[in-house]
């Protein structure tokens, strides 16, 4: 019956996309500077694990969390080196 198999093929096809919104759909939202301030702080000058830093900022991915820190570190490492020369 070709009711039956347009259900099946559309229930398929619904779960594929309801499984890719799960996935890659979140919105970014930009690094505002006091959370930057705040995240270097927690890292360098508490010496805080990356399970308790992420844990205060709940919208972050522990992912996007380092990557943060580590770009952040890289550019104060830059600017000591181009203040040095």
């Amino acid at each position: 019956d070709y009711s039956d198999d347009s259900e099946d093929d559309w229930d398929e096809n619904s779960e594929k996309e309801e499984g890719t919104e799960a996935y890659g759909k979140r919105k970014r939202r930009p690094w505002l500077e006091s959370d930057e301030v705040r995240l270097l702080s927690l890292k360098d000058k508490q010496g805080m694990e990356w399970k308790e830093i992420c844990e205060r900022f709940p919208n972050r991915t522990e992912g996007a969390v380092k990557v943060r820190y580590y770009g952040l570190q890289k550019k104060q490492k830059r600017k000591k080196t181009s203040i040095g020369t």
